[in-house]
């Protein structure tokens, strides 16, 4: 990101943080995170499974996507699809 955005990976990395109170990891997980939200609340997307929507996003471990997910909605991606389905 640093490279694409033409600026020190330091500068960026810091910049995340006192904006976003996050560290890049937590940061790029959020992003991912709100993709799969998006995605499970479109029908667009409706036939893929919940880890493949991680994939999607750009999760290659269910477990950090698991975590992250739980981290960020607070629920399991399983629970908050049922609440959705309400």
């Amino acid at each position: 990101l640093s490279l694409k955005l033409n600026v020190p990976y330091q500068d960026l990395s810091g910049w995340i943080n006192q904006e976003h109170l996050q560290n890049f990891n937590e940061f790029i997980n959020d992003l991912r995170i709100q993709e799969v939200v998006t995605a499970l609340q479109s029908e667009q997307f409706h036939h893929f499974t919940i880890m493949g929507l991680a994939q999607r996003a750009g999760f290659n471990s269910p477990s950090v996507f698991y975590a992250a997910f739980k981290k960020a909605k607070g629920t399991t991606p399983k629970h908050y699809l049922q609440r959705l389905a309400q």
